[in-house]
């Protein structure tokens, strides 16, 4: 059963309360609001993926931005994907500090 806009709303507040407002993949702050790229927002990830056979429990779902969860798909978390996802983000925030000057 699909969740209402609501219901998303209300897991995102409660990962960010809980994740301390850092993406679970590459550790550093997700932006959101005015002014921050669309990459660098919020995404619920699936610690264990649907696919195989992860939950939509909250202690199966974790904070991400956008680029990390993509970069992840439905890959195993490693060093080396975690150092990618940190590049990634650096690069983006790069370009948006660049682009708002």
């Amino acid at each position: 059963m699909a969740r209402t806009r609501s219901q998303k709303q209300s897991i995102i507040e409660k990962l960010f309360k809980r994740d301390g407002f850092k993406c679970s993949i590459c550790k550093y702050r997700i932006q959101e609001g005015p002014g921050s790229h669309y990459l660098l927002r919020s995404s619920i990830d699936h610690v264990v993926p649907t696919s195989k056979g992860g939950t939509n429990g909250l202690y199966n779902l974790a904070l991400t931005h956008k680029v990390c969860n993509s970069l992840k798909s439905s890959e195993e978390l490693t060093e080396e994907l975690t150092q990618k996802c940190r590049e990634r983000v650096r690069e983006l925030e790069r370009t948006v500090v660049k682009t708002c000057w």
